[in-house]
């Protein structure tokens, strides 16, 4: 869903990693309704939605600090799934790959549109986003089964704070949510089993 805090937890990994050292590349790859040129006040005459059509020569990367580049999005395309499908983006992301250490994608929200699967079969793994406060459990499963094959590495739980959460009425949501990251033993239905055991709003 939008408003979850994608593009912030992505901000922050990446800037998290470039303090270890890792060099580091952040795509603004919402290509719906991108932000990350906004909160970073970047310019986004071209992006991700214009690598089809550049050399690496011609690359325009916004650097955050000697760790960490950025590619915002591009303009607005009038076919994401066509640009996020296509081979040239996969053969840009192969590239990026043997030039950093880590790349980060702030994809669209996983429900309503298939951009963000589309966005997930880029990458060796997903990590979710959501706000408890306003998302719901049938909600959330829906969006790790949606994922099908794709590696769900784990959930940031956004706005917790003040949410009483309880699972099974034994184990608290901390531990359980990280379960299948800790034993590495759970599929994406795995986790969806285990979160249709959390009460949510």
């Amino acid at each position: 869903m939008a408003g979850e805090g994608k593009t912030t937890v992505a901000l922050g990994l990446a800037l998290s990693a470039a303090r270890l050292h890792q060099r580091v590349l952040l795509i603004d790859a919402n290509l719906r309704s991108p932000s990350l040129h906004h909160q970073l006040n970047l310019s986004n005459d071209q992006g991700l939605s214009t690598l089809a059509d550049l050399d690496y020569k011609s690359l325009n990367l916004h650097s955050l600090n000697s760790n960490t580049d950025i590619l915002t999005a591009g303009p607005i395309p009038s076919d994401p799934v066509r640009v996020l499908s296509s081979k040239r983006i996969k053969e840009w992301i192969k590239s990026f790959e043997g030039d950093y250490d880590l790349v980060i994608l702030d994809a669209s929200s996983v429900l309503g549109i298939v951009d963000a699967i589309q966005t997930a079969s880029l990458c060796n793994g997903v990590l979710m986003v959501a706000r408890l406060d306003r998302i719901t459990q049938s909600d959330l499963i829906q969006a790790v089964t949606t994922l099908g094959e794709s590696n769900v590495l784990g959930i940031v739980a956004n706005e917790a704070k003040n949410l009483k959460l309880h699972y099974n009425n034994q184990t608290s949501i901390e531990e359980e949510f990280f379960v299948p990251q800790q034993h590495g033993l759970l599929n994406n239905k795995g986790i969806a089993d285990q979160l249709d055991k959390v009460k949510l709003p």
